[in-house]
């Protein structure tokens, strides 16, 4: 797919993988580029291509409110994310965390196909297909327990966009699972001690995979070693993860 001309929704788009991947559609000349955004103002990009637009994903109105903004759609990027390095057995007042992962990674990106995938449908062909990114992590494959909660999201969300790819197959809408290694993001500080991809990179290889029709990418070779290891051997690099278990989380 050529991104020249193309109209594209992207969301949590103010900020890390999301600012990288508007400013990689804009060089790549795409006509129209929704940024999405919960507080006005955030999306601080000045051009004319961009339009804010305010959604909470987790709010189902306020994404129908989003769609109506929006005449036409041929590339839907989900993005937006939170996490919080929560374990599966924690303190009663830590699973509202838990919940807001599932809310937000899960059940966001649940809401905007719901609402969106007719848009992208519309006046699709074989030659000029929709195309849903999903953004997620190789945590959507492999469980490490400092942030068991985490990963369930993204479990979650890596079944729903199997699932979309066999629903929306024969409405030439293509799919594409999108797994970044650690990214230097709000996401990830305090971990400056081990190697971090850069969004823009990681916006780069995922519009790259969109052009190429891939069904899927791994950008950082974190996220590259660990597919590799997940595909030769899924209980040996399950077990690997399974030694990320401080002290204070051992019961």
């Amino acid at each position: 797919m050529n991104l020249m001309g193309k109209s594209i929704l992207i969301t949590g788009a103010n900020r890390g993988i999301g600012k990288s991947l508007v400013l990689e559609s804009i060089e790549k000349g795409a006509s129209k580029i929704y940024g999405t955004s919960r507080k006005e103002g955030s999306l601080d990009l000045n051009n004319n291509k961009v339009e804010e637009i305010i959604m909470e994903v987790r709010d189902i109105e306020s994404v129908k409110k989003a769609m109506n903004k929006i005449s036409s759609l041929d590339i839907l990027i989900n993005n937006a994310g939170v996490l919080h390095n929560v374990p599966i057995l924690s303190e009663e007042e830590q699973l509202k965390y838990a919940k807001e992962e599932i809310e937000v990674n899960y059940l966001g990106p649940l809401n905007v196909c719901n609402i969106f995938w007719p848009l992208l449908a519309k006046n699709k062909s074989s030659d000029n297909k929709g195309v849903i990114v999903n953004v997620m992590s190789t945590l959507a494959k492999v469980t490490y327990p400092f942030c068991g909660t985490y990963c369930a999201s993204k479990h979650a969300t890596l079944a729903l966009t199997r699932g979309l790819r066999a629903q929306l197959k024969d409405l030439n809408i293509d799919v594409l699972e999108a797994y970044p290694g650690l990214t230097d993001t709000d996401m990830t500080k305090g971990l400056d001690h081990l190697p971090k991809v850069t969004p823009l990179k990681v916006a780069k290889k995922i519009i790259t995979a969109i052009e190429n029709n891939q069904q899927e990418v791994y950008v950082g070779d974190d996220s590259i070693e660990m597919a590799d290891h997940i595909l030769k051997d899924p209980k040996g690099a399950q077990d690997e993860a399974n030694q990320y278990m401080p002290d204070s989380l051992k019961i």
